[in-house]
């Protein structure tokens, strides 16, 4: 699914050139105007319109059958309904031979980035940061300073840059159009056009979002067997009685330790209702033997965006989903129902502050005091903290002043941490097998903004665990109506689904809460086979080139000898960063 385009700029420009890239060749397509050749391992859909074509790079998940009205908004160049039409994780190219008009978007919420990058007369588009790298190697290319203070403070960049300056991706929800030698990126998608301040009571809501939610989600599931996520949580149960009431050929996977209730619950649910789970053990077999090289194939793929201690994704992609073509899972889920509350690897508690607290010089003040800046060149940070500082009163001067703090903050969530957070796992993944999640589907996401359900319409930061009980409840309601033999095994979290459904079922929520909370106090914030797995590698991130004029070398040397455990966190972010520096300044010239 990788592609690049080189298109020519200038006023005398009327059409693009291309770029030929193996192992393409004759199994590339180039179209009639000579603008684009795309690697031939992956999925193209090809549709004609009246004045030239479209092409759908990926997993295109359509709901209407009849293709009349995709090719009536193809034709009309309707990026933003066709988005909001198709579902899935893909690239969108469209050619207007008419007009020699060249449109290149990503699909929902922008999660599959497209790389863009002038060099001089010359445009660069692609799905790949590497590929437009092997495209200006004759170029002094330099290191863009801030991106690493963002990775540092908020665990990814605020928005689009990329490690090298000369290179961004484009805004989320938005596309690139070009036409006669320019081009302008515009937006196709407004999330705060569907917030509301009248919301339907969630009481009321949870029969017709269930049945929606249903409804929409048949078409992520494939006729042939794939693999689905099924963890000890609600995301991926809900996902699999859906996969058991439509009678699907599935399997299920999950990871962790042999003792983790995300491997011990669905093992034991695979066993009762017949089907075969996949348990990726990360025990110390795997940290000794096969964390390492698929910690560095991680990074490498998703673009340095994603960092080491994921490494478990590449490696159960080579392992156990090596011999499916899908794997449909449940992200997305509790982040779009329930209100984020907690500060982690997907959201830092700097992005928390930086909605929630009013003193600009309190958020500064946290800023410099943030752990996570300790691993940085105090001259970097002195030199890019203004800059940044500027560019979030910026962003947030931007946003609606109506809106309450919580839905400003989901402003961002849908925007940027999703595509941050979910990207690099999706972008990996996409080299071996196709990602379906059928809560990202547009349809679903505008019907619950409508409900007290989303988790935009809660209360910022909310911890209630009774306010933020009817999140949970639309889960309950859709095992019920596909397979309520689910309702009765217990979560990770101690109560079962059906707890949501009785009258004396917030009893035992409660005294789940109350266990987990108060009387045993777990931290699951950073699981201990990730942290034995570090341990047993502190030799590899030992042997990383550390840049001086980005990295502080004292600190981080400091850390693998005998802090980084408790500062985790930022140490395998920040260690992650410095090995695909290193990587970029190795392959590229790059100051």
């Amino acid at each position: 699914m990788e592609f690049i385009i080189k298109l020519s700029l200038g006023s005398n420009c009327n059409e693009a050139v291309s770029v030929v890239l193996p192992p393409a060749n004759d199994l590339g397509i180039v179209n009639k105007l000579n603008l684009i050749s795309i690697d031939k391992n992956q999925d193209i859909k090809k549709y004609q319109f009246a004045s030239g074509y479209a092409l759908f790079l990926g997993d295109p998940i359509f709901h209407d059958n009849d293709s009349r009205n995709l090719i009536d908004l193809l034709e009309k160049n309707d990026v933003g309904q066709v988005i909001r039409d198709v579902d899935g994780f893909y690239f969108l190219i469209i050619i207007n031979e008419r007009s020699h008009k060249f449109i290149v978007s990503g699909s929902l919420f922008s999660i599959l980035p497209v790389y863009v990058a002038e060099n001089g007369l010359i445009l660069f588009v692609s799905s790949s940061l590497e590929m437009i790298l092997s495209q200006m190697s004759s170029l002094r290319l330099s290191v863009d300073k801030q991106y690493y203070l963002e990775k540092a403070l908020f665990n990814y960049p605020l928005f689009n840059r990329t490690p090298v300056r000369e290179i961004t991706v484009l805004p989320s929800n938005s596309h690139l159009e070009y036409s006669n030698g320019k081009y302008i990126v515009k937006k196709h998608l407004q999330i705060t056009d569907y917030f509301t301040s009248t919301l339907r009571p969630w009481r009321k809501s949870l029969t017709d979002l269930s049945d929606l939610f249903i409804a929409k989600a048949q078409a992520f599931l494939p006729e042939e067997n794939f693999m689905a996520t099924l963890t000890g949580g609600f995301d991926g149960r809900t996902v699999v009685s859906l996969a058991l009431h439509q009678r699907k050929e599935f399997e299920t996977y999950s990871y962790g330790s042999e003792n983790d209730p995300d491997v011990s619950i669905p093992r034991n649910i695979a066993k009762r209702f017949g089907f075969h789970h996949h348990a990726v053990i990360l025990d110390e077999i795997y940290a000794r033997n096969n964390f390492w090289p698929h910690a560095e194939q991680f990074v490498l793929k998703s673009n340095g965006l994603g960092n080491l201690s994921r490494a478990h994704y590449h490696y159960a992609l080579e392992m156990e989903l090596k011999k499916s073509h899908c794997l449909v899972t449940g992200n997305f889920g509790s982040e779009i129902i329930r209100t984020m509350k907690i500060a982690g690897v997907m959201v830092s508690s700097l992005l928390f502050d930086m909605f929630g607290m009013k003193d600009q010089k309190d958020f500064q003040d946290k800023i410099r005091a943030y752990p996570g800046i300790r691993y940085l060149n105090p001259d970097l940070v002195n030199n890019s903290i203004d800059s940044l500082l500027e560019e979030i009163r910026l962003y947030l001067a931007t946003q609606p002043e109506n809106l309450t703090i919580n839905k400003r903050f989901y402003i961002y969530m849908f925007e940027e941490v999703f595509r941050k957070y979910f990207g690099p796992e999706i972008m990996v993944q996409r080299y071996f097998i196709r990602n379906r999640s059928p809560y990202l589907c547009f349809s679903f996401i505008e019907e619950l903004l409508k409900t007290e359900i989303a988790g935009a319409n809660g209360d910022f930061v909310e911890t209630n665990p009774f306010k933020r009980y009817h999140g949970q409840v639309l889960y309950a309601h859709v095992l019920k109506k596909t397979f309520p033999a689910l309702l009765h095994i217990p979560l990770d979290r101690g109560y079962r689904p059906i707890d949501f459904l009785t009258f004396s079922g917030p009893l035992n929520i409660a005294f789940g809460y109350l266990k987990r909370n108060y009387i045993k106090k777990q931290d699951r914030s950073i699981p201990s086979y990730s942290t034995n797995t570090n341990k047993i590698n502190l030799n590899h991130f030992n042997e990383i080139n550390l840049n001086d004029s980005i990295f502080n070398r004292d600190h981080i040397k400091l850390a693998i000898n005998e802090g980084w455990i408790s500062d985790q966190m930022n140490f395998i972010n920040m260690i992650s960063a410095a090995y695909y520096h290193n990587w970029l300044t190795i392959r590229n010239d790059i100051d």
